[in-house]
């Protein structure tokens, strides 16, 4: 069964190489994708027919597609055949590292430079509009991505290449024939590709519950910094009503003292008019004496 399927695939690749290479590209760039995302346990549900199905297919899966089969396949398709008519064989040392080295600097550089392009406008939040690309406002959205993406992620890709795709071309060079050379690099990317892919998710996903982790500690101490708030506030209203009831019993009693002070100054008072009225009282009986003293003596 396998020997029937290589031998079928082999034949496809002979009559019609250049879609048979697409066709691969594109399947391969399904699977990682969903292969990185099961493995990274990145499951939607969907239902279908009143069932509920757990699955890694989604939206990105057709563009990754469309880009593997409509860009990199007929890159690396016409860019190996390139290489090969340009060195052909039997090859020596020498012509075999040159050959690499005008790889790494040509079909490399290239393919990295549109892929992580590629996968910037994929990824753009918000998503890009492609019935919008013709405003300025968005196709300048889309530029400033694709450069910003460029900057923080070209370089390490392009590393990435350099170290396995020397390799895989000595591989290459070493026992396969030139028509074979794209399959089997596509096959290599695929499991490097599947793997790096795996470890990015398992990492953003990480780093996802890091933060959503860290927004809920956030939210816990915000919330108890506003319950000791509250708390303060209740605290200062109580001790302002006490304030001001200590306030009101000093005023009472400072009213009571003032009250005892009018009713001492109001008797202090009475006692003088009272006295007063007594001395006169003496001085008119004085007076009255003296007089009926003095008409006694005159009879």
């Amino acid at each position: 069964m396998a020997q029937s399927l290589n031998k079928r695939y082999l034949d496809s690749l002979h009559k019609n190489p250049l879609l048979t290479k697409c066709v691969t590209a594109a399947v391969l760039a399904v699977l990682n994708e969903v292969i990185a995302s099961g493995v990274a346990r990145e499951f939607k549900v969907s239902t279908v027919l009143n069932v509920k199905v757990k699955h890694t297919l989604s939206w990105k899966l057709p563009i990754f597609a469309l880009f593997s089969a409509g860009v990199g396949a007929p890159i690396t398709h016409y860019g190996y055949q390139w290489l090969n008519a340009l060195f052909k064989g039997p090859l020596t040392l020498k012509q075999k590292i040159t050959q690499i080295v005008l790889s790494m600097a040509t079909l490399t550089p290239l393919m990295s430079t549109l892929f992580v392009a590629f996968v910037s406008l994929v990824n753009m939040t918000p998503k890009l509009q492609l019935l919008a690309l013709g405003k300025g406002d968005e196709l300048e959205r889309a530029w400033t991505t694709v450069k910003s993406a460029w900057k923080k992620s070209l370089l390490s890709v392009l590393k990435s290449s350099w170290i396995t795709g020397p390799v895989v071309i000595a591989i290459c060079q070493k026992f396969l024939e030139p028509e074979l050379w794209v399959g089997f690099n596509q096959l290599c990317y695929f499991v490097l590709g599947t793997g790096q892919n795996t470890m990015l998710k398992l990492r953003t996903k990480k780093q996802q519950e890091y933060l959503k982790k860290k927004e809920e500690l956030k939210d816990e101490v915000e919330k108890l910094a506003q319950d000791n708030d509250n708390n303060g506030d209740d605290v200062l209203k109580a001790s302002t009503t006490s304030a001001v009831e200590v306030h009101e019993l000093d005023g009472s009693a400072e009213s009571n003292r003032a009250d005892e002070e009018s009713i001492d100054e109001g008797g202090e008072v009475l006692e003088t008019a009272i006295a007063s009225e007594v001395d006169a009282q003496d001085d008119s009986i004085s007076t009255e004496d003296v007089d009926s003293t003095e008409e006694g003596v005159s009879v």
